[in-house]
């Protein structure tokens, strides 16, 4: 939002005439204006990217599956001895082993989904002001 706001200024401020735009230029000078506009196209993606491989490397997904099958398995053994004979094996197996992974992937999709549920309330919202505005 913030780079159509900036591109959005520069044509329609830092491109005028010399002397229709020096009040309303953000810095001092014309050139220091457009500095700090290419600032505000380069500083976000750069703090994206930043992100994105922080993200990468933080490996979630991975944290939830161990999360969930060291709790899995710590209620497995709290139970009392009548209640271990009455789960199968197998079926802690898979609880453990698998069906922890898929339950990890579903919380790490969700939260993908609500990052993308946050850009269209975003960009719903920018369009929204923007049209109050005329």
């Amino acid at each position: 939002i913030m780079v159509i706001w900036a591109d959005m200024y520069f044509v329609n401020e830092v491109c005028k005439k010399p002397d229709s735009a020096t009040n309303d230029l953000i810095m001092p000078t014309r050139d220091q204006t457009v500095y700090f506009l290419v600032a505000i196209h380069i500083v976000p993606f750069a703090l994206l990217h930043i992100w994105d491989w922080k993200r990468l490397h933080l490996d979630l997904h991975g944290h939830v599956t161990v999360h969930l099958q060291k709790c899995l398995f710590r209620k497995y053994l709290n139970l009392s001895q009548s209640s271990k004979k009455a789960i199968r094996p197998e079926i802690l197996y898979i609880a453990v082993m698998e069906e922890a992974n898929i339950v990890a992937r579903g919380f790490v999709e969700t939260l993908e989904l609500l990052v993308l549920v946050g850009d269209i309330a975003a960009s719903t919202a920018f369009v929204i002001v923007k049209m109050q505005r005329g």
